[in-house]
């Protein structure tokens, strides 16, 4: 089914070891009408990433990775590609942390909520979690509640400015539907992307020979 008409999708990236990438986003509930609105929006979307959530962000991440790009697209019609691309950088975000290197393929999700019931009026972020210090194999509740507040600053931020079209909302190919989020929530179990643990490269191999009697 077609997305909604109207409709843009923010996507916030950067790097892990090995020459891996990351990506997690959000829809907002309007597109642009010109390259320069879009471009105006990424830049003033990167800025309040950097004020209100890069440091909780980069805190869950060593310092061999990064966040470096906001990525806006815009849709003013259902199908098609973007009629509008803005790219704005992510600048001194390298992780922070200096607790125990943890796999490449933890997340932490961040789930969108809407206050409609059903799957397709929840939405997910998956932010990378690759240096923390963990609590019975789980983050701390005071972790979960950092990041939460970063994290529903900034969005909150992006609703409110004059800068940025529409508002943070969950979209629905399925349904066709977009619906503001109201609400975002963790918990302190981290989440494994499988599909990122495939394409990783191997740093050691060992073989021992076993000869026959």
């Amino acid at each position: 089914m077609p997305r909604p008409t109207s409709t843009s999708r923010v996507v916030i990236s950067g790097l892990l070891p090995g020459g891996e990438t990351f990506a997690w986003g959000f829809w907002l509930t309007a597109a642009y009408t010109t390259q320069a609105d879009a471009q105006t929006a990424a830049t003033t979307i990167a800025s309040y990433f950097e004020q209100y959530a890069e440091a909780v962000c980069k805190g869950l991440l060593s310092a061999d990775s990064s966040y470096n790009l906001t990525t806006l697209y815009s849709y003013s019609a259902a199908t098609g590609p973007a009629e509008f691309v803005a790219e704005a950088p992510i600048t001194t975000a390298a992780g922070t942390s200096v607790a125990a290197s943890l796999p490449l393929q933890l997340a932490l999700v961040v789930t969108l909520r809407t206050g409609q019931a059903g799957r397709r009026r929840r939405g997910r972020m998956y932010l990378p979690v690759n240096s923390q210090a963990l609590t019975a194999h789980q983050l701390t509740q005071a972790q979960i509640d950092s990041v939460l507040a970063g994290l529903q600053t900034f969005l909150q931020a992006i609703d409110n400015s004059a800068s940025i079209s529409g508002n943070v909302c969950v979209m629905s190919q399925v349904v066709g539907e977009k619906v503001s989020v109201n609400e975002i929530t963790a918990d302190s179990r981290l989440d494994v992307q499988r599909r990122r643990a495939a394409s990783e490269v191997e740093l050691y191999q060992s073989a021992d020979t076993i000869t026959p009697s």
